[in-house]
């Protein structure tokens, strides 16, 4: 079996967003997604606060994605714009402040509701895949190593499963359709995620050791 590029296009590359219909919804709705916690640590407060201030100025020029929390009514999960949703807040927070020291009539902020695509029937697979996707794509080559090589080899993992099916080699080969790195790159990424001894993997993520010396490491038998 053979997975067709063209649907593999609408969410592994990125080059649409999954279908979905559009709602105004409440941020206090919406939970971050623990999918992204991956990528979470890349974002500085500093960075959250210069985007909460091109949002005020140009005001919110791509919707969040969002799906519906199961057996939770009216709640949602973010599948993507967690750094959108966190400047939000930080709006919100900022025009109550202000409400408070001005003594103003208390009010809805205008960023309290924004208006969302959600979307529906995505496996968990997909869900995970297009988080990847997005942020590979958004984020570049990711300067973080550790973060790099964790997303890269869950990025290859999953479009081994349903519903992409794909081969190692087209896994791969997705990969670097949609982020910077190499081949190079991301099969010393992969080897290093997938092969290297744990305990020195562990060593590495710690910083206890670099990458060169891992790469090192991996043509050494445990002996």
């Amino acid at each position: 079996f053979k997975v067709n590029e063209a649907a593999l296009s609408k969410i592994a590359r990125g080059d649409q967003e999954p279908g979905g219909e559009y709602s105004e919804i409440n941020i206090n709705d919406i939970e971050e997604n623990p999918d992204n916690a991956l990528y979470r640590e890349l974002d500085t407060e500093e960075d959250i606060a210069l985007l909460a201030d091109d949002i005020r100025r140009a005001g919110l020029l791509h919707n969040l994605v969002v799906f519906p929390k199961t057996g939770f009514g009216g709640k949602y999960v973010l599948l993507s714009g967690e750094r959108r949703l966190r400047a939000l807040r930080l709006l919100v927070e900022q025009d109550k402040r202000e409400q408070e020291e001005k003594q103003l009539p208390n009010r809805m902020s205008e960023w309290q509701k924004v208006q969302c695509k959600v979307v529906r029937n995505l496996t968990e697979n997909e869900k995970v895949v297009y988080i990847d996707s997005a942020n590979l794509q958004v984020r570049g080559g990711i300067s973080n190593e550790r973060v790099m090589r964790q997303a890269a080899a869950r990025f290859v993992e999953n479009l081994q499963k349903a519903p992409y099916n794909l081969s190692a080699a087209e896994a791969k080969k997705a990969l670097k359709e949609v982020s910077p790195l190499n081949s190079r790159t991301i099969d010393k990424a992969l080897s290093i995620q997938n092969d290297l001894n744990p305990d020195l993997r562990r060593l590495l993520d710690e910083e206890f050791l670099n990458r060169a010396e891992c790469e090192t490491y991996l043509r050494l038998t445990l002996e």
